[in-house]
């Protein structure tokens, strides 16, 4: 097939850079840790208590760009108005600035089939970045620029710009990985197209995901392995000698 004048279809012999996975960036970045309430707004009405599913609320940044947090109410007043809430599990969300308001979007529940959401009354107060770990993205959705060094140097302040919907939505592969005692870690939303790998180090077995959103088991990978493969992420690794950490050993080729 000629790859004539299709940019994104050109053959990609030569990695272009590489990192060990312990420093690509973390699952979480500039994700919401902590949350303050701002007296006299409006608190909603008709939310509910978490129970043991944890049902979490979604939010709409009504100041930068930071998205995808989620929200656990853990007291509510007498109409159902929010008195505490804070991150539900996975829900931290992405590209945050400490100040920033966000409106907790109503749903129906069994205790509440009707009620309005809360705009102007929650604020992040502050914010959280992980080391990566397995199963996180290689190549997250929003360009993750700043170090965390940088970021506090700006008082947590990223002023992001979300990136249209519509952006290269063709390209979105939806995917997890399976955690310990078959239990899925939290998902993710990356783009296309992945990452080869460097091995340097002889391995029992890595886990990734590949550039289709499909986990995949590669067993005995000797040391000094490039793989031809194109993935999102790697989910584990099992090095064949103790002491040796993949993370540090295993390069992502970009």
């Amino acid at each position: 097939m000629s790859v004539i004048g299709t940019t994104h279809k050109q053959p990609r012999v030569f990695a272009h850079d590489a990192t060990e996975l312990i420093n690509l960036p973390g699952c979480i970045y500039a994700g919401i840790e902590g949350f303050d309430l701002i007296t006299g707004q409006n608190a909603g009405t008709g939310f509910e208590l978490h129970d043991e599913a944890e049902k979490c609320y979604r939010t709409i940044n009504e100041t930068t760009g930071g998205f995808g947090a989620l929200v656990s109410v853990t007291a509510v007043g007498s109409n159902g108005e929010i008195e505490e809430v804070e991150p539900c599990s996975c829900g931290e969300g992405t590209m945050y600035s400490e100040g920033d308001i966000l409106t907790v979007v109503w749903e129906a529940s069994d205790t509440y089939s009707s009620g309005t959401d809360s705009t102007g009354f929650v604020q992040v107060d502050s914010i959280a970045f992980s080391p990566w770990d397995y199963g996180c993205p290689f190549s997250p959705m929003e360009n993750r620029i700043l170090s965390v060094e940088e970021v506090d140097k700006q008082n947590n302040v990223l002023n992001y710009k979300q990136t249209l919907p519509s952006f290269k939505q063709k390209d979105i592969v939806s995917w997890k990985c399976t955690g310990e005692e078959g239990k899925e870690t939290c998902g993710h939303e990356t783009f296309n197209p992945g990452a080869a790998l460097y091995v340097g180090a002889n391995m029992d077995s890595i886990r990734v995901i590949m550039e289709s959103g499909r986990e995949t088991t590669f067993f005995n990978v000797p040391a000094g392995s490039f793989l031809p493969i194109s993935v999102l992420t790697v989910c584990n690794a099992t090095p064949t000698t103790e002491g040796i950490d993949p993370k540090e050993v295993i390069l992502a080729l970009f």
